[in-house]
């Protein structure tokens, strides 16, 4: 909001390069190291440099607002490289868009009188005084969050900035019943939670229904244990199962299982992970799913046939020598850009139309197919080698699901817990491992730990019916033994 209001100065970020340059000392990786799905980062990476985990450590300190007289010597020396390289290029990076809108914007873009204000436990202090001096030119404002589900501690958010100054208890109101949590998921959450050290204390009532909560087969490491239960409720049950871990690479054994059976998955709030979203569609790009969804689907007249839009789809990546006549390859494309109508219903005018895009042997071969039953095998052999590879994964999935599974939202979530905030599932399956940056925060009592029991927290309180907690993979872990009784 900030960005748009103070008409989009260039932002530093994206010119490292240049930084690098005039301080190797501090180079920079111009990778995100406070990335919101994995704060963590990615166990044994060799791009982190020390100016990433420098200006990590100067953002934070920032967004607390601790003023530099407090700062590391070598985090103060970092920052005044970085403010005089802003200045000299005059660029802002996205703290100084915050600290920009305190000084320059005393309403809210808009000037709206009534603010709704959500997820606040993961405001930064600094966030929360340019939020309240929004407020202080409002009639009314409604500011809503749960410090129990604080997150992103690793950006500077902090409970205090939220809970702090008090209000009177008039001017609270606690939501008092879940619509998702089961009784015996609320009793396991509710009592790891008071762990935490600095928090509101608050009570809810779950929903009416039991639950369960176990100690699940397998590991991160060993996926092969707890897949067939996903696939009987996945796949056996019609139900929705996340998966959930602190780190993306914990997830890697899981989702090359996933893709071996052929079962479909994504991350609904993290559609641009390509990684988690192997089927989803990307707007006004034609993917892979798409081209086979497209041969395998035809979306015309019953029996159907395919439409143009089909064909171009599908004939993108075949081979075209003895396919696809001389010149014909962009013959659909261009018929849809034009209008051009064709046959919907099968008969000879519809074979018509496919010898005058495909070879006349090529052609009846199409039309008895769409007679007799489409081999999704037919379109896959005459794929470029060089494309081939890509159309694994949509045909497993295909032959394990059926053809309704490439455009049916998938059942399977996989995701850090930090990705799938504010989601929910059937099941849940969470992984308890620790990278060495989160058994460190795990073993030091105060922030860091606090940080990781309301990760935890978090992943369990997605489960609408069952929570099954993986044996860790190795030995750096959540110790969950305060609330093993709990667990079946």
């Amino acid at each position: 909001m900030c960005y748009h209001a103070l008409n989009r100065p260039e932002i530093a970020e994206g010119h490292v390069d240049e930084f690098n340059k005039a301080f190797p000392h501090f180079t920079l990786s111009g990778e995100n190291v406070s990335d919101t799905e994995d704060p963590h980062g990615k166990e044994g990476s060799s791009r982190t440099t020390v100016g990433d985990e420098f200006m990590q450590k100067a953002q934070n300190l920032r967004a607390r607002m601790v003023p530099q007289d407090h700062w590391p010597t070598n985090i103060k020396a970092f920052q005044k490289a970085w403010e005089k390289w802003k200045a000299e290029t005059y660029r802002y990076d996205f703290t100084d868009l915050i600290d920009r809108g305190i000084t320059e914007l005393p309403f809210a873009p808009g000037e709206p009188t009534v603010g709704f204000f959500d997820e606040c436990q993961d405001f930064t202090r600094l966030q929360m005084k340019l939020l309240r001096q929004w407020a202080d030119n409002m009639e009314y404002v409604l500011m809503a969050g749960d410090d129990d589900q604080l997150l992103f501690a690793f950006a500077g958010a902090t409970t205090d900035a939220f809970l702090e100054p008090p209000i009177p208890d008039r001017q609270k109101e606690v939501l008092t019943q879940s619509y998702r949590v089961p009784a015996t998921v609320h009793r396991l959450a509710e009592k790891w939670i008071r762990q935490v050290e600095r928090r509101e204390e608050k009570e809810y009532k779950p929903r009416d229904y039991e639950g369960e909560v176990k100690l699940g087969l397998g590991s991160a490491s060993n996926p092969l244990l707890f897949m067939n239960q996903i696939e009987a409720w996945a796949k056996g049950e019609g139900e929705t199962v996340m998966i959930l871990a602190s780190c993306a690479y914990m997830l890697n054994a899981t989702i090359q299982l996933l893709r071996e059976r052929g079962l479909p998955f994504h991350n609904p709030y993290r559609v641009t992970n390509g990684a988690w979203n192997p089927l989803t569609r990307r707007k006004g790009a034609v993917m892979t799913v798409d081209r086979l969804s497209s041969f395998v689907n035809p979306s015309l007249g019953f029996p159907p046939v395919w439409s143009m839009k089909d064909i171009h789809n599908f004939i993108g990546h075949i081979k075209a020598k003895g396919v696809i006549l001389r010149g014909a390859k962009h013959l659909p494309k261009q018929f849809c850009d034009d209008g051009v109508e064709m046959p919907e219903s099968l008969g000879p005018g519809y074979l018509d139309f496919l010898q005058a895009v495909f070879e006349d042997d090529v052609a009846t071969e199409l039309f008895n197919q769409l007679k007799n039953g489409i081999d999704p095998t037919w379109l896959v052999e005459r794929v470029l080698g060089t494309k081939k590879r890509m159309y694994n994964f949509p045909m497993r999935v295909l032959e394990s699901q059926g053809n309704d599974a490439l455009s049916d939202t998938p059942k399977i979530t996989v995701g850090t817990v930090h990705s799938v905030k504010g989601g929910e599932a059937d099941n849940v399956i969470f992984m308890p491992d620790l990278s060495m940056a989160g058994q460190r925060e795990w073993i030091q009592r105060g922030v860091g730990r606090d940080s990781i029991v309301r990760m935890t927290y978090v992943a369990m309180t997605r489960a609408r019916k069952r929570l099954h907690i993986l044996r860790p993979a190795g030995s750096m872990f959540v110790d969950m033994s305060s609330v093993r009784g709990l667990i079946n």
